[in-house]
């Protein structure tokens, strides 16, 4: 009897066994990991010692006089005393075996089911949001380029050519630089090559010198770049350089706050934490009003103004990179002047480092 218990515990892994009195007699994998309590403990105790309400055990006893049921919803409660909502269903294991005087009951955790349709939803009324506004933004600019082809149609003679090619043209970069941002935005993935595996400092640091001399034409701009004496091996270089350069670009692309004394300037600084790859840019100089700050900091608002505020463009791609490396990306602001973005991307086992 005890053998095929333990067998049939193991092909039920998302079951409690419970005797005829509703003591447990073993519990599956799956519960024992949603408790937290081994099917050792729980063997012997009865069922009420896990359920958040008493009354439900005497709901099970209920619906078992007909052999079984299905669909009962209720609370179990884990070993520190938390509440795990779940859905149960339930038979007299001698319905299908020889083994009469036990009782099967099966459950499974509905908290996943309900964060994942949180999570669509919310998803959805972003992605319903962005379209909305993407649409609006590329209106504008086409409807003025039709109002000024209505005009050269329309007019008497070829004075106002000039003047009204030019600004067609001009709203035709608008509208083709939006659509571009879109098509940049959907996939930032194209171009990207397959790398070593390894971050050598002294070559990531010369190609962000080059990009910062390219991009950011202010003589007095320091830029400090702090790194271990070691190379990382296991870590998506490529990727990592993307993600810096978006970050870098959108700090960049702000405006200047002040040139004093010292100008501009940008720290990185890198290291190997406890949890991972760690990286800091501290940036004093740059000036982030307190709309961009409220912007930044919010994610849902974010979608909706990418487009039409240009400093968000580069930030929002660095937040698609680092969601792609399953990498943790913060901006703390202390004042328009002065802000750290901070990265840290988990710690894995293939994470090694090699002397230079």
């Amino acid at each position: 009897m005890n053998e095929a218990i333990e067998k049939l515990n193991c092909i039920m892994v998302d079951s409690i066994i419970l005797k005829m009195d509703f003591t447990v007699e073993a519990a599956g994998q799956d519960i024992e990991k949603a408790t937290d309590f081994s099917s050792e403990e729980l063997a012997g105790q009865p069922l009420s010692a896990i359920c958040e309400d008493g009354k439900l055990p005497l709901l099970i006893k209920s619906r078992l006089r007909e052999g079984y049921f299905g669909n009962v919803t209720g609370n179990l409660l884990n070993k520190k005393g938390e509440s795990i909502q779940v859905v149960i269903s339930g038979f007299y294991l001698g319905l299908i075996s020889d083994l009469n005087g036990y009782i099967v009951l099966k459950i499974k955790p509905v908290e996943n089911l309900s964060l994942l349709e949180k999570v669509a939803g919310e998803g959805k009324s972003e992605i319903d949001s962005f379209i909305y506004r993407a649409a609006h933004d590329l209106r504008g600019p086409l409807a003025t380029i039709k109002g000024l082809v209505n005009l050269l149609k329309g007019r008497k003679d070829n004075g106002e050519v000039d003047e009204l090619t030019r600004l067609v043209e001009l709203h035709a970069n608008k509208l083709d630089d939006r659509l571009f941002k879109l098509l940049y935005m959907a996939d930032i993935t194209d171009g990207m090559e397959a790398g070593t595996s390894t971050i050598d400092f002294e070559v990531l640091e010369r190609d962000i010198r080059t990009l910062l001399s390219e991009n950011c034409h202010l003589e007095n701009a320091t830029l400090c770049f702090n790194t271990p004496s070691v190379h990382w091996t296991g870590v998506d270089e490529v990727g990592v350089y993307q993600l810096l350069k978006n970050a870098l670009l959108y700090l960049v692309s702000l405006p200047v706050a002040s040139i004093g004394r010292e100008g501009v300037k940008l720290e990185l600084a890198f290291s190997m934490g406890l949890k991972g790859v760690e990286i800091e840019i501290s940036a004093s100089g740059f000036r982030a009003s307190d709309q961009l700050q409220a912007l930044v900091q919010n994610s849902a608002s974010l979608y909706d103004n990418l487009l039409a505020n240009p400093y968000l463009f580069d930030y929002y791609l660095a937040k698609k990179r680092a969601s792609q490396l399953g990498a943790f990306l913060k901006v703390d602001f202390y004042g328009e002047g002065q802000q750290t973005i901070k990265l840290l991307l988990p710690k894995r086992p293939q994470y090694q480092t090699t002397k230079n």
